[in-house]
């Protein structure tokens, strides 16, 4: 039995406690997939959560949610939180890389002018189109604070003026930056 095929009868394996959404950005003009784990109910109760948004939501929600749900059970560990990841919608699980060319766009603070012409030229899945710029970090923010967070907000028991942004990578320097 192929690799392709013994993939194929498997099944996906779901993130615990978790639930995915499809939102539109005004700011940023694009549709985001918002992957939301709530904490597990097992776990103290809270009047509200704290909220970790994590950028790259297609690579990192999985590890994220994981994560922020076996911390609080540890003496002295965090509250339980809401992890939200951004991501965007992929033809399958990304096997097409689609998402490296919106998140140049997206975890970019400044415009690189340098970066395009060399993300241009590079191979694929890592080539990005002529129309894609970089330095969209601030419509990025614009959407979290202005259309997720209340979006949020308005279905869930979240303390959205206690949020986190975590990331690696570009996201990262995105983080950094709205620090």
């Amino acid at each position: 039995m192929g690799v392709a095929s013994a993939w194929a009868q498997a099944t996906r394996v779901p993130v615990p406690f978790s639930r995915r959404f499809k939102l539109h950005s005004r700011h940023v003009g694009d549709d985001f997939v918002i992957d939301i784990a709530l904490p597990a109910p097992y776990l103290p109760g809270a009047a509200t959560w704290p909220v970790l948004f994590v950028t790259d939501g297609n690579l990192a929600f999985a590890t994220a949610a994981a994560t922020m749900g076996i911390l609080p059970l540890e003496p002295g560990g965090p509250r339980p939180a809401c992890v939200v990841g951004i991501g965007y919608d992929l033809a399958g699980e990304g096997e097409h890389a689609e998402h490296l060319a919106r998140r140049n766009r997206d975890l970019t603070p400044r415009r690189a002018p340098e970066w395009e012409a060399r993300m241009r030229a590079a191979p694929p899945p890592f080539r990005i189109e002529t129309h894609v710029q970089t330095g969209g970090g601030d419509r990025f923010l614009d959407f979290i604070i202005h259309e997720l967070k209340p979006w949020l907000a308005a279905r869930f028991p979240v303390d959205t003026g206690d949020c986190t942004l975590a990331g690696s990578s570009f996201g990262a320097a995105l983080a950094l930056y709205a620090l």
